[in-house]
């Protein structure tokens, strides 16, 4: 097996080091003697990590990115387009990894990580989703298409065996810090801007961000094995949509929230969504895209036998954790 030589330290290239999954990342690969570590930003307070040299660039100017990613082992591309802006959201999204792509290629870097995302599978009549199966050919939101777009750069690459890279393709990532499903969260329910009909049945797939960096830790610490592969990282088991609003709300125990909204059938939630998208009361809307009758499986299976990745944070402690967190933040 290949495995990483502790004795001599990896430099690894962590883009958006302060974002969520960025910064838990490189908070927690700070800690091991064995990584010298180098975090681009693009803006935003910068984290005190004396064991992380943070600086300051743009994804999307090539030079520059090539000049910084100069004496690196590894580059984890964890950076992608969330502003307001969706036409720079793209650019950044799409482009950015493409810049980062021809510096792996012009530097000679050993391995490029990239953070994808499961969602670009086509769950729509299966049960169990693995990395055999095919991709939504054309998704309908936004993030989905640049994701799937900026993967289709990284593994173009690879199948011309110009780079090693591995894909990593978690599902619905939360945890301290994450803006979708904790900051934003709260204000939402708060404000009426969060539904999840009361009858459905699908089932949601999340995964703690803890158990992410455990799945990129491993993917460099199993050098051979994770090579030019894809792997889909889940959680330990799906739950069912209609108890992650009581899950949240409970959370967030200091929300009242009228009870008469969760007995809204689908079409009706549906419709008040699209009335407040109408009326552009929603400055971003993750939770229309998610399919709430869907009852398929993400299976961790490849990474478990290729990567020996077991998911070790449950739904319910990783909110808990969440929750202690918003505590002191919110």
């Amino acid at each position: 097996m290949g495995k990483l030589n502790t004795n001599i330290k990896t430099r690894l290239f962590i883009t958006g080091a302060n974002g969520f999954i960025g910064g838990h990342l490189t908070a927690k690969l700070s800690k091991y003697r064995f990584f010298e570590i180098t975090g681009l930003i693009h803006k935003n307070k910068i984290i005190k990590n004396n064991n992380v040299k943070y600086i300051y660039g743009n994804i999307l100017d090539k030079n520059q990115i090539s000049n910084l990613t100069k004496n690196t082992d590894i580059i984890i591309h964890c950076a992608y387009g969330n502003s307001m802006n969706t036409s720079l959201n793209s650019r950044i999204t799409i482009e950015g990894s493409k810049n980062i792509v021809q510096a792996v290629i012009k530097n000679d870097i050993k391995k490029l990580i990239y953070i994808s995302s499961a969602g670009l599978y086509n769950t729509r009549y299966i049960k169990v989703c693995t990395e055999n199966n095919d991709y939504t050919r054309s998704p309908t939101d936004l993030y989905t298409r640049d994701k799937k777009e900026a993967e289709s750069a990284v593994w173009k690459m690879v199948e011309n065996r110009q780079i090693v890279a591995t894909i990593i393709q978690p599902t619905i990532v939360y945890g301290p810090n994450s803006k979708t499903w904790a900051k934003d969260l709260f204000y939402r329910i708060r404000n009426a801007e969060f539904y999840i009909p009361s009858n459905a049945k699908g089932l949601a797939n999340f995964v703690y961000i803890d158990d992410v960096v455990q799945a990129v830790r491993l993917t460099i610490n199993n050098t051979k094995e994770s090579d030019n592969e894809k792997f889909i990282i889940s959680g330990k088991s799906p739950i069912y949509w209609k108890h992650i609003y009581k899950s949240f709300r409970l959370m967030l125990n200091d929300i009242n929230y009228p009870d008469k909204k969760d007995q809204f059938s689908f079409n009706e939630n549906l419709k008040v969504m699209k009335r407040k998208i109408k009326a552009n009361i929603f400055s971003y809307i993750p939770f229309i895209n998610y399919n709430f009758h869907n009852n398929c499986i993400y299976s961790n299976k490849k990474a478990e036998t290729f990567l020996g990745y077991i998911p070790k944070i449950d739904f319910e402690t990783g909110l808990q954790q969440t929750g202690q967190w918003m505590k002191k933040n919110i």
